[in-house]
């Protein structure tokens, strides 16, 4: 696989599920540094920075973010596999979110030194 760049991020986030219809306060949201949301017809999910309350859902805390440095070409095949698969071999759960530039894998902060670890292992580099 090839040899990727890996930002670890300081800021913590929270992953939240929220039922398709649920207002967002977009003013909110729109402070944050990063954020993501992604709307399906049964649900809403929104990863954004811990210190932000969303109102109801569910919200799981404690992320840490590893993002590979890019932009990606399109035609690159395999990367979140790869890197999926690394952390997997590890006992790592991810939540990914991709972008038009690059991968996001966010990971529990207590698995943190596990992941950057095994991430360094398979021969990629972690800027922290």
């Amino acid at each position: 696989m090839l040899s990727l760049t890996f930002t670890l991020g300081r800021e913590t986030f929270s992953i939240w599920r929220m039922p398709p219809g649920q207002l967002i306060d977009w003013g909110k949201l729109s402070e944050a540094s990063w954020y993501s949301v992604t709307r399906t017809a049964s649900e809403m999910s929104i990863v954004a920075p811990a210190t932000m309350d969303l109102g109801h859902g569910d919200r799981q805390e404690g992320w840490s973010c590893l993002n590979i440095e890019g932009p990606l070409a399109f035609g690159l095949v395999g990367i979140i596999a790869g890197v999926a698969g690394t952390l997997a071999a590890a006992k790592i759960s991810i939540f990914a979110v991709s972008t038009y530039d690059t991968d996001y894998f966010f990971v529990k902060e207590n698995d943190i030194d596990s992941a950057v670890g095994a991430l360094e292992a398979a021969g990629h580099v972690v800027k922290r």
